[in-house]
């Protein structure tokens, strides 16, 4: 192959294959995280809008709950991402912290939405209200740029070599 057409060193491309895929997972849990946060948002908005016997559905202590969750793990998961995007600024591999970040971030940004859609009610599946659209890109960071499937495999090369 002509030098021209080599990026990177030559014999290292898996490397930089592997890196790149890296880092494309490391967009996917920011953007898990984000939509994990706007689920949170909007249920917050919902349940202090939607009057339910004469209260707002934020007195009701079962969406305090869930809303409490949502907002433990939308700060889990933000945590998660920044701490292997510090790994990955101090030139350190981060197959392993990418891989339990995007599985962590993944399955908050599914459970959030999927909150928000019960605390939405019918309007959770309807187009009207964006929480079904954030479910819909939330099931999206399970399955893109690596299944979550294959990060469980890293994850546990990574800790019982």
């Amino acid at each position: 192959m002509p030098a021209a057409n080599i990026l990177g060193q030559k014999g290292r491309g898996f490397d930089i294959l592997l890196h790149t895929i890296n880092v494309g997972q490391l967009g996917i849990c920011a953007e898990g995280v984000g939509v994990a946060q706007a689920a949170l948002e909007l249920s917050i908005d919902y349940a202090r809008n939607r009057i339910v016997r004469e209260r707002p559905m934020t007195a009701l202590p079962t969406v305090q709950w869930e809303l409490a969750e949502m907002a433990t793990e939308v700060q889990a998961a933000r945590l998660l991402t920044y701490e292997t995007a510090c790994i990955k600024d101090q030139g350190k591999s981060i197959r392993k912290e990418v891989a339990m970040a995007k599985l962590f971030t993944s399955k908050t940004a599914v459970h959030c939405t999927s909150l928000g859609m019960q605390i939405h009610g019918s309007y959770g599946y309807t187009k009207e209200f964006d929480i079904e659209r954030f479910y819909r890109d939330a099931k999206l960071c399970e399955i893109y740029e690596v299944v979550s499937e294959v990060q469980r495999i890293i994850i546990a090369a990574s800790i019982l070599k």
